[in-house]
């Protein structure tokens, strides 16, 4: 290969890497058990300040580190655990991974109570509620959405200055990232967002999404709903 050759294919790659990269974002989020429902829940049992201190910095030191793997132009996400910290045991409820391809499928694994769900539904039963109410996350500027018939009352906190319908574990099909994800039990948070290319093994992962199973949205929450009665009757203080 003469240099002009080798010099005309060099340009070709490292253009076609620059154009894959502006379709694709890498975004780190980090998640926590300390919600708003949960700390008043605290607040709510602790019989003194000290106490509730305790609880409060035992809880707020779980902490789950997640990756956001977003292909634009592709219309598909896939969130991914990268690291955990803090308790002993396993959490409560967990977010695992998931998976979304907009106007096609969602597909997410959590952890609850001790039990692995694997659901698999499509973005039409995601029925958000987008309400007036706007919160500065940051440098966000973010509406609100409450994703209705949901028994762990979540609520979404997403930003139109990234017209992007992807965000953490359920929180896909709004008409913008989501920045804040919340429910009874558990919040994620964005800390860092990257217009970057999507390594190789992380696209080998997210073609292999599609074709897992599970059962549908409302098969789930029928199969949570008793647990989560459970778990309201029962202190977060023993």
């Amino acid at each position: 290969m003469n240099l002009f050759k080798y010099i005309i294919l060099l340009t070709i790659l490292c253009s076609s890497g620059i154009a894959k990269s502006q379709d694709q974002y890498i975004i780190t989020y980090s998640g926590k058990l300390l919600s708003a429902s949960m700390t008043s829940r605290l607040q709510n049992e602790a019989s003194d300040p000290d106490m509730l201190k305790a609880f409060t910095e035992i809880i707020s030191g779980f902490e789950v580190m997640y990756s956001l793997y977003i292909d634009s132009r592709k219309r598909e996400s896939i969130f991914i655990e990268d690291r955990e910290y803090g308790l002993d045991g396993p959490p409560p409820f967990k977010q695992l991974t998931s998976y979304y391809k907009a106007d096609s499928q969602f597909y997410f694994e959590d952890l609850f109570r001790g039990k692995k769900f694997n659901i698999k539904d499509t973005p039409k039963n995601l029925n958000w509620l987008i309400t007036k109410e706007t919160l500065t996350i940051g440098n966000f500027t973010c509406k609100k959405a409450i994703l209705k018939d949901d028994p762990f009352h979540t609520i979404a906190w997403f930003s139109e200055d990234y017209p992007l319908p992807f965000g953490p574990y359920i929180g896909n099909g709004l008409p913008g990232l989501v920045v804040l994800l919340e429910n009874d039990y558990y919040s994620i948070q964005v800390k860092e967002i990257k217009k970057q290319a999507i390594p190789a093994k992380v696209v080998k992962s997210m073609a292999a999404f599609p074709a897992k199973q599970g059962i549908s949205l409302q098969e789930y929450y029928k199969e949570v709903k008793p647990l989560l009665k459970t778990m309201s009757q029962e202190n977060i203080i023993n």
